[in-house]
């Protein structure tokens, strides 16, 4: 009997301890929680690519045995973080910055299965530096994370494909930006470049992003067509106080690995099944219907379309496919209607997707919510490129 208990209670707990193994295999996120690295691990995975499983705040120290200027990708909606509209102040006025810090190599996504090194020009932009030195240019772009190229080698991304035969191609465009973030990198910077075309990709987030924006006392101060902060003439003193926030931000990164790592449930102890427990008695959540304003959004268009007519330059709008549900469903052709009324011509780079490639978006991006892969990336680019006519 004793021996018979004995069997019964080794195969128990044979039994919790395969079910652990498995579940710390698996994915076990509530809806309302995506767990970004868990996706990007497990996409790499299907592909048989490597996977860097380092931390960020591992990945930018190690980065900084060989370049000392080594930062997290830290764009401008972190420094607008303050009521007065930025965290940085100079002469005692808030002086929002719209690129990341300059002359760095900055990091902050794992989408290829390791992390890529995004470096940075003079004004805190991902280009190669001289083409600063080549006004007027022949194309400028503006947008967020996917024409700052997020997760992708440069030559990769929409901005690579189109540079390869377009050379003179820069990219204002850093993760987070709005509509409104946007028109200020324009203004800024556009007077600069003296571009012939102005290409805006456009994400469905983007008429989120506007809601955020709006509330910020400089962002939408661009919607003066007379405001500017003279940030290019500011170049050299915003470093500092940058390059100060973003050793912050690292700091507080190691603090959180560190604490992390002392969180860290031992196996005997089931933490995996005990967050099944607690997803099961509790339930996952939603996470509430994005806020969005695609008037304010319209708004913000219309004031950048003037600016562009103003410099004598062509306007090009790329709508770009996005895995998260904003209602596009229902109001995209109504979007791009208002678009061409203001007699900017549009690339439809979801339909260029759905015809190009065998399952349209879901062969486009590394995973959902993933950043684009280098297939998905060059179909877009090669999609700018045909209506500029830099392609057949």
């Amino acid at each position: 009997m004793a021996l018979q208990i004995a069997i019964g209670f080794i195969c128990l707990l044979a039994g919790v301890f395969g079910i652990e193994l498995v579940l710390a295999k698996t994915q076990l996120v509530p809806a309302n929680e995506i767990d970004i690295p868990a996706m990007a691990r497990q996409a790499a995975a299907k592909r048989g690519a490597p996977f860097d499983t380092r931390d960020i705040y591992e990945v930018v120290r190690d980065a900084r045995t060989e370049n000392a200027r080594s930062y997290h990708t830290l764009s401008s909606a972190y420094f607008a973080q303050d009521p007065a509209g930025s965290m940085i102040a100079l002469d005692g006025k808030p002086v929002l910055p719209l690129g990341i810090n300059t002359k760095a190599d900055t990091y902050y996504c794992w989408d290829t299965g390791l992390p890529i090194k995004l470096s940075t020009d003079r004004y805190g932009f991902r280009n190669p530096d001289a083409l600063w030195d080549e006004a007027p240019i022949d194309v400028l772009v503006l947008g967020d994370n996917y024409a700052f190229g997020a997760c992708l080698p440069m030559d990769e991304s929409f901005v690579g494909v189109m540079r390869a035969r377009v050379p003179k191609t820069i990219s204002l465009g850093v993760s987070s930006m709005g509509i409104l973030a946007e028109l200020g990198t324009l203004r800024e910077y556009g007077a600069l470049l003296k571009p012939k075309t102005v290409v805006l990709f456009f994400l469905p987030d983007d008429v989120r992003d506007v809601v955020r924006e709006a509330e910020n006392p400089i962002y939408k101060q661009y919607m003066d067509p007379a405001f500017r902060q003279g940030l290019p003439e500011l170049a050299g003193r915003l470093q500092e106080p940058m390059d100060t926030l973003a050793e912050a931000y690292h700091e507080k990164t190691r603090l959180a690995f560190e604490a992390a790592g002392k969180q860290t449930k031992p196996f005997y102890k089931v933490p995996q099944i005990r967050a099944l427990m607690k997803y099961w008695r509790y339930g996952p959540t939603r996470r509430p219907a994005p806020v969005i304003d695609i008037d304010a959004y319209m708004a913000g268009l219309a004031r950048m379309a003037a600016d562009v007519k103003a410099m004598d330059a062509r306007f090009v709008f790329v709508y770009l496919p996005d895995c998260d549900d904003f209602g596009q469903g229902e109001w995209k052709q109504s979007l791009l209607d208002k678009v061409a009324a203001l007699d900017v011509q549009i690339v439809d780079a979801e339909a260029a997707i759905e015809v190009a490639l065998p399952r349209g978006v879901a062969d486009a991006r590394y995973y959902c919510p993933g950043h684009f892969n280098p297939a998905g990336a060059k179909v877009v680019g090669e999609a700018v490129l045909k209506a500029l006519g830099a392609l057949p």
